[in-house]
């Protein structure tokens, strides 16, 4: 298919689509909003189910360009811009539905096989929307990675990645052409190995489902729409208004699209980033990262949640400016934290625990690194306990998920803080600071979890299990082998755990234990392969011959996590599991679940023994001290070594502004009064107005000989943040103003010090004196 048949083109079929996809020659170039590839198995087996279903899947979207754009052209799987032709049409939405297809219809995917069932009646329609649910509803299509184990009833299943040869090759084969009579050689000619029809009632569904393929492959169902826009700017504005209003793509995506629409270089300079700062899992990482920094460096506030509002006007621009500044190869932040994440990941004891922890809270360690202009070795194993223990309790104390984006906010801002300081890792301050603001509890009613409760000390082994058992069995950050996470009572043996019940079999109550964290360990792929479903004693003396090998395969006993009684408490649940025997079979379960419980709080405590800062995060540690946090107003452009500013603070949204300006009225109401106190010039202060009306606020004072001096501060979008002073002879007469001090320059702007607004405020007073003598008020 050539261009010209796509712009002509109102309807396409699948196989339009998936040859256009195959094309060396013609294949459609991503508009720059294009994200990547992400969606997962689940979706593009519903994305199938919906066509065979006959249900529209939606249209896909094309455009074109008139002024100046960019569009994204993936050669080997590499994503590179360019300069787009204005008469050349983009693919603007539909990106995620063509490679789902591609992938399941051809062997050129990345995302393994898909198998369709080809004599399963297919369940009656069950919308879902969480994952699990999705994936139990689709039980005809199957998916199976490169390490996945192979199909049973494979006789059954067509494999899908075979199916655009056999069509492309085979194309006079028409649905109609599909009967229950030649469905059988049909099958095999796509699949060889499939071969599910055996009796007359297989064929009549076989027949059908085959003839479903056929149709989706050949016959148009699926639009194509077309638009002519103007600007690279419309081209996100529709790209926006698509996504948001439904669930496909999240705020996180659209936010993206619009950097990539204002920064042209940001997947480069991002995937750069993330190269550069290992710790950083992805670009989408990377960005979360770098415009919190460059929000915060610019005097504005913590940018969570991310959204595509914040990416117009004056303040999109002041902010590209610094995420652009921040991750250009000399930037000072980015050789700091360069230096830090390669020595941390080094160093760090967490080891391959450092994969498992809450991934956004590296946010704040990674502020800290870029903020502070110490950045030895020295230092850092100053720190190391302190970072190592935030990410652990944190992580293991779900601070993230339960307090959300308040406790992400006042986190960072308290790492920022400190390192633009030049002080420690703050985390003794931020689980302060987060009692203070949350008393470690959420918007839903959840709380952290304590460590007397022992229910709670029983949740924390198991919702962070995996983690625990990495730091049992020192795991290398950078483990050279793959790893699987083992059943050490193998899951296949989990048909032993049966109950009797009333002249029946049933499952043992506890045989949810057998996915329990205390019956799991890490394994080298290769081994966990070999040993298969060997079990009991034959299992562990077989593991002991590979760790004592001359080249070993596994590591030795004392990094297996398991201590000898546990190793002789599964041999034991072996042999306890007779068939037959309910007896036996009882009490083998009563030893299994006693020693995976047990196993898992052992690995729990030891955990905490070897980190005892991570039980200050404890909801009922001793150490719970309350802290109001930093203030938010503080200048970190200088320490992250940014230029870009908006000293003004012109360009933020007017309800943004508001409470800045109020919020710092507040601050400042403390340093002027002390400032005042100190030169014994001081009778009462107040801050009005007292609620949030308007973008003004004022912190008056009423001093020594009565005199009332007020310090005013204004926004607007034209000028930004501004100070000036006012005084009147008394107090509640505020409109009876002296004139010649009717709203006066204060003198500094507002990325002054506090300090700084002090010494200001009070020579204005001095000089209010001296203009404008009265006799001093009696106390």
């Amino acid at each position: 298919m050539d261009e010209g048949q796509i712009d002509n083109a109102a309807v396409l079929s699948v196989g339009d689509l998936v040859r256009q996809r195959l094309s060396t020659t013609d294949r459609l170039n991503l508009a720059l909003v294009q994200r990547a590839e992400v969606w997962d198995e689940v979706r593009m087996r519903h994305l199938l189910d919906s066509l065979l279903a006959g249900y529209p899947i939606g249209a896909i979207l094309l455009c074109r360009v008139r002024d100046e754009s960019r569009v994204i052209t993936v050669l080997d799987g590499e994503r590179l811009d360019r300069e787009a032709d204005p008469e050349a049409w983009q693919l603007l939405d539909g990106q995620q539905r063509i490679n789902a297809l591609f992938s399941m219809l051809t062997d050129k995917g990345d995302y393994g096989r898909f198998y369709l069932h080809m004599t399963m009646e297919r369940a009656a329609p069950a919308p879902a929307q969480r994952r699990a649910a999705m994936d139990r509803s689709l039980p005809h299509i199957v998916h199976r990675g490169p390490e996945d184990e192979d199909l049973s009833s494979r006789e059954s299943y067509l494999d899908l990645s075979r199916w655009a040869g056999w069509a492309s090759a085979e194309q006079d084969i028409r649905p109609e052409s599909v009967t229950t009579d030649n469905v059988a050689d049909l099958l095999a000619s796509v699949d060889p190995e499939c071969r599910p029809v055996r009796l007359p009632a297989e064929a009549e569904i076989a027949a059908p489902r085959l003839r479903q393929l056929l149709e989706l492959w050949t016959t148009p169902s699926i639009p194509v729409l077309r638009a002519t826009l103007q600007t690279p700017l419309d081209v996100l504005e529709v790209f926006t208004r698509i996504n948001l209003g439904g669930v496909q793509v999240g705020g996180m995506d659209v936010y993206f699209a619009g950097v990539k629409t204002f920064w042209r270089d940001a997947e480069t300079r991002l995937d750069r980033l993330a190269q550069a700062v290992p710790v950083l899992r992805n670009r989408f990482a990377a960005l979360r990262m770098v415009s919190r920094l460059a929000s915060r460096g610019l005097g504005y506030g913590d940018p969570l949640p991310l959204v595509v509002d914040r990416l117009t006007g004056r303040q999109g621009e002041s902010l590209m400016a610094a995420m652009e500044e921040l991750t250009d190869d000399n930037a000072i932040a980015l050789r700091r934290l360069s230096a830090f994440t390669q020595w941390y990941v080094e160093h760090s004891q967490l080891r391959y625990g450092l994969r498992q922890v809450t991934w956004q809270l590296w946010d704040e360690v990674l502020a800290w690194a870029a903020a502070n202009h110490r950045s030895d070795e020295k230092w850092y194993g100053e720190n190391l306990e302190l970072i190592d223990s935030y990410l652990l309790g944190a992580t293991l104390f779900s601070y993230r998920s339960v307090m959300g984006e308040k406790f992400a906010r006042l986190a960072l801002l308290e790492a920022l803080d400190a390192g633009s300081r030049g002080e420690p890792f703050p985390l003794h301050q931020i689980v302060a600071v987060a009692r203070g603001e949350t008393n470690l509890r959420g918007s839903r009613g959840r709380a952290v979890l304590n460590l007397q409760d022992d229910d709670h000390r029983a949740r924390l082994a198991r919702r962070h299990g995996w983690l625990m058992v990495s730091l049992a069995q020192c795991i290398p950050h950078d483990v050279e082998e793959s790893l699987d996470w083992d059943h050490i009572f193998p899951k296949a043996h989990a048909g032993r755990m049966w109950a009797q019940g009333q002249g029946r079999k049933r499952h043992h109550k506890d045989r949810h234990l057998i996915n329990s964290i205390g019956n799991l360990w890490a394994l080298s792929s290769d081994v966990n392969r070999e040993l298969g479903k060997t079990v009991g004693r034959a299992k562990f003396d077989r593991l002991r011959v590979l760790a004592a090998a001359e080249e070993p395969r596994v590591w030795p006993t004392d990094r297996w996590s398991l201590t000898e009684a546990e190793i002789d408490a599964f041999v034991e649940v072996d042999a306890l599991l007779v068939p037959g025997d309910p007896a036996s079979t009882d009490r083998g379960m009563a030893l299994f679940k006693e020693t995976v419980n047990g196993r898992g709080l052992r690995l729990l405590n030891e955990a905490l023994e070897r980190f005892p800062l991570v039980q200050e995060f404890a909801m009922d540690a001793h150490s719970a001290e309350k802290d109001s946090g930093v203030s938010a107003l503080r200048d970190y452009a200088t320490p992250l070594g940014l230029t870009a500013h908006d000293p003004t603070l012109a360009g933020l949204p007017p309800s943004e502004a508001k409470r800045f300006l109020h919020r710092r009225a507040r601050n400042l109401e403390a340093p002027l009064r002390d400032a005042l106190v100190a030169h014994d010039d001081f009778r009462q202060s107040w801050v009005w107005p007292k609620r949030w009306r308007g973008h003004h606020a004022c912190v008056a004072y009423e001093v020594a000989d009565g005199t009332c001096a007020e310090l005013v501060l204004r926004w607007n979008a034209d000028d930004g943040m501004s100070f000036t002073v006012k005084a009147y002879p008394t107090d509640g007469r505020p409109g009876n103003l002296y004139a010649d001090f009717d709203h006066v320059d204060l003198g500094v702007g507002w990325q002054a010090s506090d300090e700084d607004i002090a010494t200001e405020f009070l020579g204005h007073v001095e000089r209010l004196h001296r203009v404008h003598p009265k006799a001093p008020v009696a106390p």
